[in-house]
């Protein structure tokens, strides 16, 4: 007879982010979803559903998941660094500048913000010359 392993909470969301990493979606959806399920406020879980839910296509649940995640902790540099790429996408570049700068105000370190910060900035020089 095997022994049943059993996860907290926080195994289950980094099950999640794993699964994703791994390209495993279903999976990782589920475990978002359960990890949620017994903790409506658990940070990463909002922000890996919200990641994962933009990545699949779901820009509103992406939208309120992020959303939910900025309500629960406005100063984690992760979240802006998603709404930004969400804005990103959605071509709100102002709206994304702004996301990357906080992220880089709460956390110095993250670089793909910057790099982020420089493409748009890029853009908008670009663009102005004409060449877009």
């Amino acid at each position: 007879m095997t022994k049943e392993q059993t996860y907290t909470i926080d195994q289950y969301a980094s099950l999640a982010d794993q699964a994703q990493k791994q390209g495993k979606l279903e999976e990782a959806e589920k475990l978002y979803h359960h990890v949620l399920s017994h903790n409506k406020n658990h940070i990463s879980a909002l922000i890996g559903a919200g990641v994962l839910a933009q990545k699949i296509g779901k820009e509103k649940a992406a939208e309120s998941l992020l959303a939910k995640a900025l309500h629960v902790d406005g100063k984690h540099a992760d979240v802006h660094f998603y709404v930004g790429e969400l804005r990103n996408h959605q071509k709100r570049y102002d709206e994304a500048l702004t996301c990357y700068h906080n992220a880089v105000n709460f956390n110095a370190y993250l670089e793909l913000a910057y790099f982020r910060i420089g493409e748009i900035l890029k853009h908008r020089e670009n663009y102005s010359h004409g060449d877009f």
